[in-house]
């Protein structure tokens, strides 16, 4: 994986099929102007799991709250589907990260990263995100959809607690 990571970066936006959706934000694509066939996560951001069956030796595990939802939203909009993808870097087990376009007109594409986090269906993960990213999780959080559903608004108080206690620990 490492020594394809600078092709498919050079590559820009890059023309996919989508054929697996192994997790909310982990697929399986083939790219078929380069006949290479991928793992791709979404850089970012990260879904709740969906539940696990077992088999094959693993234990079943029940869905982290909305996991099941997230994981059949990102089937039902590109499982099958032609996508576009922009590859960032390689994880430690050799999968792909990258941003991932849906849409059917090039022009108005959307990121598949925003359209979970908008609607409640994962959470932001990098300090460094997009701004649109965190504007689709600021949004979320405010209509408290989904996995925000309880969240509440830290005080002041408590937000100079947290940076006063982060501050000390490093």
């Amino acid at each position: 994986a490492k020594q394809m990571l600078p092709h498919l970066q050079r590559g820009g936006r890059m023309r996919a099929v989508v054929e697996a959706v192994l997790s909310s934000n982990r697929l399986k694509l083939t790219i078929p102007a380069q006949s290479t066939v991928l793992a791709f996560s979404l850089n970012g951001v990260r879904a709740p799991a969906p539940a696990r069956r077992g088999g094959g030796g693993d234990a079943p595990r029940d869905a982290e709250p909305y996991g099941d939802e997230a994981l059949l939203s990102v089937r039902h909009r590109v499982l099958q589907r032609e996508v576009d993808v922009e590859v960032v870097t390689c994880d430690k087990s050799g999968a792909f990260l990258g941003s991932m376009y849906i849409g059917n007109d090039p022009s108005r594409m959307e990121d598949l990263s925003v359209m979970l986090v908008r609607d409640g269906l994962a959470r932001v993960m990098r300090r460094d995100a997009p701004p649109e990213l965190k504007d689709a999780e600021s949004a979320a959080k405010s209509s408290k959809l989904r996995i925000w559903e309880s969240y509440v608004e830290p005080t002041e108080e408590e937000l100079a607690a947290a940076a006063a206690g982060g501050g000390s620990q490093n």
